[in-house]
């Protein structure tokens, strides 16, 4: 299933093309999309299936707000077959750190196949 690019995903490319890359521009809210309402999918402190500890898990409809894409192992799901894993922010642990994880891109309606917004460094 193809997705689009969305209007945001354009404007954060557009912007990095032309050098800005502020942090202003590096969160983007997305929805998780499972088969069924209810279904959850799990965060990995690593983009791998194998290898990826699960730190946490995402809801069906549930918004996160995502960091940046890399790859990883190729997943098969709601959005298709990739290997384009997406960084989210989960939140923050008890001393203030923020913590962020990764799921396949192919539960996120980014609106895109190959990425949205900012590679991860």
């Amino acid at each position: 299933m193809k997705k689009r690019l969305s209007i945001t995903a354009m404007f954060t490319l557009v912007l990095t093309l032309f050098g800005f890359t502020s942090q202003a521009f590096a969160y983007q809210l997305y929805e998780v999309v499972t088969s069924t309402s209810g279904n959850y999918i799990y965060v990995r402190d690593y983009p791998s299936t194998s290898t990826g500890t699960v730190i946490g898990k995402v809801y069906d409809g549930q918004v996160v707000s995502y960091r940046c894409y890399t790859t990883g192992t190729t997943v098969s799901g709601y959005f298709g077959t990739s290997n384009i894993w997406d960084k989210i922010y989960l939140g923050k642990d008890h001393a203030g750190v923020s913590i962020y994880g990764y799921v396949s891109d192919t539960y996120i309606y980014t609106g895109s196949d190959s990425g949205s917004g900012l590679p991860c460094r």
